[in-house]
């Protein structure tokens, strides 16, 4: 592959091989609905629907994160490619493979405490959420770090 390539237009699917247009797609949904739960966290925890939309915003975030690992992680996936076209970022590159392992635990202890919603419980619920929402914020910067480093191509910011 030519590194070259990826220097024209992130939005081009054509302009863009080895998945990188994939990747953006899949870090917007991710960032989309890492939005959407924080907007459900920060509503007032004493309604009784909350539990329920934080739940359900939980899900959308688990779903998009799941859709992003297997997307970069993929044969053809982004992180495959970095890996061939810039070995000198292999170890951020590993650093993203092992945060999407401890994004995903995150991810479960949340889901854990939710299924849990007791009385009293949002407090941990929200904690857990806010730590989630840090680490996704922090993975999605590492990853455009690591692709600009690579291509010089700025993958969004969205």
């Amino acid at each position: 592959m030519v590194v070259s390539s990826f220097l024209r237009s992130p939005d081009n699917p054509e302009d863009n091989p080895g998945g990188l247009s994939e990747a953006k797609a899949r870090r917007e949904a991710l960032g989309d609905a890492a939005d959407q739960l924080e907007e459900f966290i920060a509503r007032p925890a004493a309604d009784p629907a909350w539990i329920e939309r934080v739940g359900d915003a939980l899900g959308q975030v688990r779903g998009a994160f799941d859709a992003h690992v297997s997307e970069v992680e993929g044969d053809d996936g982004l992180l495959v490619q970095l890996s061939a076209d810039a070995p000198r970022l292999a170890h951020g590159i590993a650093h993203l493979y092992d945060e999407h392992v401890e994004i995903g635990r995150m991810v479960e202890q949340t889901e854990a405490l939710v299924r849990g919603g007791d009385e009293g419980n949002q407090p941990a619920i929200r904690d857990a959420a806010v730590e989630l929402l840090t680490a996704i914020s922090r993975h999605r910067h590492a990853g455009a770090d690591l692709v600009f480093n690579a291509y010089n191509v700025d993958i969004g910011g969205e």
